[in-house]
């Protein structure tokens, strides 16, 4: 997994929830884009398994996530998120939100890190004109 894929999937969660005006909790130690973006890191990357996935984002990706909470505290935040989007898994939410699977979400990220190098370098060109 590499960062510039995690950086795009919050990306994107990040404006669809702002689309759908989605308030924040208050006392909120993450905000509702990290802990999907979590949830989705887990779902495509280790096979739905939080923990797992919870403690490699401990280890390797503090400098995104420094507030990565406990297994406990994860679930109980994201069984409070989804219900508001009335959906039961996060394969669910991802389609109600993208209108695509956890797979295609997948394939659009990665479509999108292989053409952003070719973009950076049109707008340099553009810039330099």
């Amino acid at each position: 997994m590499t960062e510039d894929r995690i950086i795009t999937y919050f990306v994107i969660i990040d404006h669809l929830l702002k689309e759908l005006r989605l308030s924040e909790e208050p006392q909120a130690v993450l905000s509702n884009s990290e802990v999907l973006t979590m949830a989705v890191i887990a779902h495509i990357d280790f096979c739905a398994n939080y923990s797992k996935a919870l403690d490699w984002l401990k280890s390797f990706c503090s400098h995104l996530f420094p507030k990565v909470p406990d297994k406990s505290t994860f679930s109980r935040r994201l069984e409070k998120l989804l219900p508001l989007y009335t959906v039961d898994t996060v394969d669910d939410a991802l389609e109600m939100l993208t209108g695509m699977s956890a797979e295609k979400f997948h394939k659009l990220v990665m479509k999108k890190l292989r053409e952003f190098p070719k973009r950076a370098t049109q707008i340099g060109k553009k810039r330099s004109v």
